[in-house]
């Protein structure tokens, strides 16, 4: 069972993501909040597998909270819940440790799938507001590139790995893919963040794009090969 905690400020938003999630047989609630402080409290302490975090809470900025979550409970995936307005928040979530965007006026028709992609370790945005945003990642990069001398020596497994999860697909997809185990993705993962000094696979993730070893490419089936990547894995 997926065990998940619900934390919005607005009553009808928390009404409809209880009925949504309720209704799939391998999510338990374990926690409903509308504030920081009672996640804090309450939600924390039971280390949920996913929390689905509301971006304006009120009382506290949900990327402070996001900052203590990974500290606390470091294995619990986010999902951050936004407003229309607050679109242009998404790169700053994503360098937060975010795993999941929802923008709410386009609904919740892909809630469950979202949870359910974070918590087997993929990266879950709208199709849409991933290439927009990460396309304006690159192209703030160009401006800031990173020196070539700072690059960590990535293998080409690990840029598979990573030009996965920015493409949105869970671990078992991306070890599938590159034919390895789920134990060697993890690996990899863990030598990449000690290689930059990031806390999470979502920054490393967004370091790769922004330094060109990886890049976003629209798929409509499968995984980038690992051939691909081989030709950026010269730094």
């Amino acid at each position: 069972m997926i065990s998940i905690a619900i934390v919005c400020k607005r009553s009808e938003d928390r009404e409809k993501i209880i009925a949504i999630l309720g209704r799939q047989d391998d999510f338990v609630i374990v926690c409903t909040a509308e504030d920081g402080y009672t996640l804090l409290q309450s939600a924390l302490p039971q280390q949920p597998d996913v929390i689905i975090l509301d971006f304006d809470l009120g009382d506290v900025v949900s990327l402070t909270l996001t900052s203590i979550i990974r500290r606390r409970s470091p294995s619990t995936a986010l999902i951050m819940l936004c407003s229309q307005e607050d679109r242009v928040s998404v790169e700053e979530s994503l360098n937060a440790g975010i795993s999941g965007y929802l923008v709410r006026q386009q609904g919740f028709a892909n809630l469950a799938a979202s949870v359910r992609s974070v918590y087997y370790g993929g990266l879950y945005i709208d199709r849409n507001e991933r290439d927009e945003t990460f396309n304006r990642i690159c192209a703030s990069a160009a401006d800031r590139k990173i020196p070539d001398r700072t690059l960590p020596d990535f293998t080409p497994t690990e840029l598979g790995i990573f030009s996965g999860i920015t493409h949105g697909h869970t671990d078992t997809e991306i070890a599938s893919s590159l034919n390895i185990t789920i134990g060697t993705l993890r690996n990899n993962v863990n030598q990449a963040k000690k290689k930059t000094g990031l806390k999470n696979r979502t920054q490393v993730s967004i370091y790769a794009l922004q330094a060109g070893m990886i890049r976003l490419e629209r798929q409509t089936a499968g995984l980038p090969s690992q051939t691909q990547h081989e030709k950026h894995s010269t730094i």
